[in-house]
């Protein structure tokens, strides 16, 4: 009979990543997003996404078939939109 921590099932492999290192992993902040993800936290249609990293002023990198936004890309294509001017109409207290 085979001790449990003899299986094959039990031995670790030292490239893998371990549920503790994921959850560490977890505290790290994210560093790129896939379209859906962005188009989720900025509340922006996929379709603007796209059109904006087609006219380029949304840089974002491919990595094979996924297409990825940079969280640093993302926030300077916030912070680059136009801001909007309150007006009498606009604004109301």
């Amino acid at each position: 009979m085979k001790k449990v921590d003899e299986s094959p099932l039990h031995q670790t492999n030292p490239n893998q990543t371990t549920r503790a290192q994921h959850k560490r992993l977890g505290d790290t902040p994210r560093l790129a997003f896939t379209v859906d993800e962005v188009s989720t936290i900025s509340a922006l249609g996929r379709t603007t996404l796209y059109s904006k990293i087609g006219s380029g002023e949304l840089r974002a990198r491919k990595c094979g078939k996924k297409t990825l936004i940079l969280a640093e890309d993302l926030r300077q294509f916030l912070s680059d939109l136009e801001t909007v001017q309150p007006s009498s109409g606009f604004a109301k207290e």
